[in-house]
């Protein structure tokens, strides 16, 4: 009698466990203005990257899965929307009980739109960093880190590795400043 109970508790079991994946591990990253002598880099964004993967054995290919979701974000916004305001899918679409990635602006910027890449870091250069500046040189990039799988330079148990979207900007800030109203706020 006790048999029965018994094979049907294990089907049960068997059929509530998730199939795709059990645990998700994650993975961070930053995008930074930089390149203004001394001074710190400027976090323009964060990003979050989710992977899945079947259990906590398998959390170093979570995280690698992870990374995967961040490359993508950070690859698109990049190649496709460095200059206009629109979050691509690839940056906004993490939910907590599935894999992908997301993008958070840092701080709030009280100007029109478009909130571009390029113009948070114009802003950030010429109206921040460098408000006397006729000129400025700076670099679009930023840091990846998190557990094993997450990036390529280990240390114990974070990882971390730097990018550089492409070779360091020259901008006219006084075009910037005085024609695009950059550094006007409310």
């Amino acid at each position: 009698m006790q048999r029965p109970v018994l094979v049907t508790a294990l089907f049960l079991a068997s059929v509530a466990t998730p199939a795709i994946g059990d645990i998700l591990r994650s993975c961070r990253a930053s995008i930074e203005v930089y390149g203004f002598g001394a001074g710190p880099s400027i976090v323009l964004a964060n990003l979050t990257g989710q992977g899945a993967c079947k259990n906590k054995a398998n959390a170093d290919k979570c995280r690698a899965r992870a990374r995967r979701e961040l490359d993508e974000c950070l690859d698109i916004i990049w190649k496709d929307h460095r200059f206009d305001g629109d979050l691509p899918m690839a940056c906004r679409d993490l939910t907590p009980s599935r894999p992908g990635a997301l993008m958070a602006w840092e701080g709030i910027r009280l100007y029109k739109a478009p909130r571009s890449l390029f113009r948070e870091a114009v802003f950030e250069a010429c109206c921040t960093q460098e408000p006397n500046a006729t000129m400025t040189t700076f670099t679009l990039g930023g840091t990846i880190w998190g557990g094993p799988g997450c990036a390529a330079s280990y240390g114990g148990d974070r990882t971390e590795s730097d990018f550089v979207f492409a070779a360091p900007f020259t901008v006219d800030c006084n075009h910037w400043r005085k024609d695009e109203g950059i550094c006007e706020r409310p």
